[in-house]
């Protein structure tokens, strides 16, 4: 669970996606996400060979029409692990919108767009209860 009445900012997050990884352009500005939804799973940690901590988690948010949906979140920092985010926190997310590519255990080449969040923070909400998704 996020600590109450604190923020974990992630270092350097807005500048990099990944080991050796540039988010941003001339437009970066123009790329910011801010979202307040309900953490369903437990993340996921993983530690790469080069040192390079990636926490992944979806994040539940309204749509526009009532319905939810789950949002891809990665966080790309060692110090965010100790946010102590966990399943069913209500929680804030700043950061970008981003397309990540890698090679799969296969050789293929994997793709998923999500939020790199550059700041989680409790919202102190309640954990609402599991609805439409």
């Amino acid at each position: 669970m996020v600590k109450k009445g604190t923020s974990a900012s992630v270092r350097g997050s807005t500048k990099s996606s990944g080991p050796g990884r540039q988010v941003g352009s001339a437009h970066s500005g123009h790329n910011r996400v801010d979202l307040k939804g309900q953490v369903t799973g437990e993340p996921k940690l993983r530690t790469f060979e080069s040192g390079a901590v990636l926490i992944t988690f979806n994040l539940r948010v309204p749509g526009r029409t009532g319905r939810f949906t789950s949002v891809p979140v990665c966080v790309w920092d060692a110090d965010a692990a100790t946010a102590g985010v966990s399943d069913g926190d209500v929680i804030r997310v700043r950061g970008a919108l981003v397309r990540r590519f890698w090679a799969d255990h296969a050789g293929g080449r994997r793709s998923v767009v999500e939020v790199v969040a550059d700041d989680l923070a409790p919202t102190g909400g309640p954990r609402p209860g599991r609805g439409q998704d």
